[in-house]
């Protein structure tokens, strides 16, 4: 027997009848990858903000201003901008992305007395893809990956883990990694790039 698809249905029945009842506008983008999950909704819902916001908030910065009027123009734009976009998280669960992460920030190197290096930092977080993961370099080399083998519940493996909320997974992991096999004659020069779900890295 087939399970109960009452999101499913309720979704698009809802589509149905808003088009049916002379909406200007109404798109419905289902995740791939998930059943009822949020997913890598975030991947299609920051750039549909983006484009309402850019197209719908007043021109001047006047908050009584009223919201400016969807024209055919601003449809065309749409095809032109967010349809592909559209479509490419329906097919593949995810949208492309050609910017890099933000780098690290505030590395902190600290020999410990068994001569291995512990490395400590902060990041920014990456809002269109986000971090899957941080490439650790010793003098320009590639040493390690922070998580070494990242794990995901859908789609792209994120640094956090994902909750079925699109929140982070508890217990938050630790920007930190050990150098065991630093050098003891020298302090080498370490370098953390991070590396978002799009798989691009950090300058």
């Amino acid at each position: 027997k087939p399970l109960p698809r009452r999101a499913w249905n309720g979704l698009t029945d809802m589509h149905r009848d808003y088009l049916k009842r002379g909406a200007v506008f109404f798109k419905f983008a289902p995740d791939p990858n998930t059943g009822h999950e949020c997913g890598d909704s975030r991947y299609l819902a920051i750039p549909y903000f983006d484009f309402w916001l850019t197209h719908r908030l007043p021109e001047n910065s006047d908050l009584t201003s009223p919201l400016r009027q969807v024209t055919p123009d601003t449809l065309a734009a749409w095809d032109r901008t967010m349809q592909p976009k559209l479509e490419e998280f329906v097919r593949t669960g995810s949208v492309a992305d050609s910017t890099a992460p933000p780098a690290p920030e505030h590395l902190r190197i600290q020999r410990n007395d068994n001569g291995t290096v512990t490395l400590r930092w902060t990041a920014k977080a990456d809002i269109e893809s986000g971090l899957g993961a941080f490439e650790i370099e010793r003098d320009g080399k590639s040493i390690g990956r922070v998580p070494a083998k990242p794990v995901g519940r859908f789609g792209r493996p994120l640094f956090q883990g994902m909750s079925y909320h699109d929140t982070p997974q508890s217990p938050l992991p630790k920007m930190e990694f050990v150098d065991r096999d630093a050098p003891s004659d020298r302090e080498p020069d370490y370098r953390v790039r991070a590396i978002n779900t799009a798989n691009l890295k950090s300058h």
